[in-house]
């Protein structure tokens, strides 16, 4: 795609989207037009150890900071970006360097938002943490005004990977007066995030809630429509199931309760089940495996333990059938990227057991072939029982378990900081290019010590390296395409982590809130664009 197109598309095109949505046009709204006022209160199970991590830090900060901090860009659709702190965007022929031109407004302290604050971020902050190796590959950001930012990248950054990087969650701009000179992981804005967005941070009542407010200085006209944003967090499903059919809740995210729940709560009049918003933030349910450990680093025993496992008796028993079994690390539905042509491993313990026997572990005297450390993360309430599950058909080909459940800070600095852990029950998020959230788990150079999220077992494959640092820097669509077929193809061959379940996504709302889910990660969208019926 030339310059002149690109530049058509992301200022006339774009421009008439955010038009449409002015008129509150967006998918979702039910009732004549927005209203303004009054207060949604949504509920969210995992209380965060900080609202902002500049590393990113998992879903609940970015649940929160992303209705604060925003993004140059914004991703609403699969293949749609609007503009967001950008109002418009150029790029040149040889996609080494986009230009930015920026909105006139302020941080929610006063001071003005300017091409320093994208420089600082960009340049200084996620060139330099970002797990995404694009950001890392940012040379310089030039600032010939405040209006205008200049991004020169070490190498071409194809189109579609640098929108969808700079629209994504860990992506927003923060402010260079509040973050320059600190030490970025104990400043503490991390805790009282000041951005530009629609909201303003009130407070963070610890165990209990989160509490914003409508920033009355927001730059989009009429936005936002709330007076008011709570966010609480309720660790118990029983008790959330009881806030929502109270009324105490309007909104809970990301399959909030168990399948029977959600469909209990939706054939209630005041209350509808909705599973868009989730199309470029898809969550699966993942196995690390260890390869530190000699007996894991063979790879024949990982395929045996991946053809111990029932997915499907995952997906139909605790996930109720909200989801799909996991072929790889692209979901299935994700059909951009997506490729059927890998290994797979269908349910089949006699063959674990054979290929256990020829990688030289047979069972022992006492019945065990080795026993390993599984660790079951906390994020969601189905990872223990998960856990439970893989104990019970993993013994069963002889392989002794020893689980453990420690809580979320337990758990991260188990994982990614002490590696203290043979197998794991976690999860991921597959964002809209693969090379953004799913390759570094895989790849050597997402081998960071204490960086969650990333490459904590140690894999390391310079063939797979080698393809994904092609897709890093091909602009043919279909070229980049097939690099990230040959991508999956590995990572299934050698499968050093093992994807169980797509995650099938639910919302369930209160039939007094309109122009939700319609965008493609709107769980961690602005939610500026919500309004309730009085």
């Amino acid at each position: 795609m030339n310059v002149t197109t690109v530049t058509k598309r992301c200022t006339a095109v774009l421009a008439a989207s955010v038009f449409a949505m002015a008129l509150g046009a967006a998918p979702g709204a039910q009732a004549a037009g927005p209203k303004k006022g009054g207060t949604l209160v949504a509920v969210w199970q995992l209380e965060p150890h900080t609202l902002y991590s500049a590393r990113g830090g998992g879903s609940s900060p970015l649940i929160v900071n992303t209705k604060i901090l925003e993004k140059l860009v914004r991703q609403v659709a699969i293949d749609k970006f609007e503009p967001e702190l950008a109002s418009s965007w150029d790029i040149s022929s040889d996609y080494k360097t986009y230009t930015f031109k920026l909105r006139k407004t302020n941080w929610h302290d006063g001071k003005p938002f300017t091409s320093a604050d994208v420089q600082f971020t960009l340049k200084d902050v996620l060139a330099k943490l970002s797990s995404n190796g694009l950001l890392r590959a940012i040379e310089k950001v030039e600032t010939p005004d405040a209006q205008t930012a200049i991004v020169h990248f070490s190498r071409p950054a194809p189109e579609y990977l640098a929108l969808a990087s700079l629209a994504a969650s860990q992506s927003s701009i923060i402010p260079k007066h509040i973050y320059a000179g600190t030490k970025y992981s104990k400043n503490p804005a991390n805790n009282a995030p000041i951005g530009t967005g629609p909201f303003k941070l009130k407070e963070w009542a610890r165990g209990s809630h989160v509490e914003m407010v409508r920033n009355e200085g927001y730059w989009q006209k009429g936005r936002p429509h709330l007076d008011r944003l709570v966010i609480r967090y309720i660790r118990d499903p029983g008790a959330r199931a009881a806030a929502m059919e109270g009324g105490e809740v309007l909104l809970a995210v990301s399959n909030p309760f168990p399948g029977p729940e959600i469909d209990r709560l939706a054939a209630r009049p005041d209350l509808v089940a909705d599973k868009k918003g989730y199309d470029t933030s898809k969550w699966q349910m993942l196995m690390e495996m260890n390869v530190r450990n000699p007996i894991l680093a063979k790879k024949q025993v990982r395929q045996a333990i991946a053809y111990a496992i029932d997915q499907n008796f995952i997906v139909d028993t605790i996930f109720y059938g909200l989801g799909n079994a996991s072929t790889g690390p692209i979901p299935v539905s994700q059909t951009r990227f997506y490729s059927p042509d890998t290994a797979s491993y269908p349910y089949d313990p006699k063959k674990a057991g054979e290929l256990l026997d020829k990688a030289g572990y047979p069972g022992k005297a006492d019945g065990k072939r080795f026993t390993l450390k599984l660790v079951a993360s906390p994020w969601f309430t189905e990872n223990k029982k998960t856990g439970q599950y893989l104990k019970q058909v993993l013994e069963d080909i002889k392989i002794g378990i020893n689980m453990e459940t420690p809580d979320r800070g337990g758990t991260i600095r188990q994982i990614y900081c002490n590696y203290d852990f043979d197998i794991t029950v976690s999860n991921s998020i597959a964002s809209a290019d693969p090379l953004i959230g799913t390759t570094h788990w895989f790849t050597s150079n997402g081998i960071r010590k204490c960086a969650a999220f990333r490459n904590a077992s140690d894999y390391s494959n310079p063939a797979l390296d080698k393809v994904v640092d092609q897709a890093a820097v091909e602009t043919d669509p279909a070229k980049r395409k097939a690099l990230l077929a040959e991508f999956q193809k590995i990572a299934m061959e050698n499968v050093p982590i093992m994807h169980l379940v797509d995650i099938g996504m639910t919302n369930v709302v209160n039939t007094k809130v309109h122009n939700y889910s319609f965008t493609s990660q709107w769980m961690y969208d602005s939610w500026k664009d919500v309004w309730l019926e009085k």
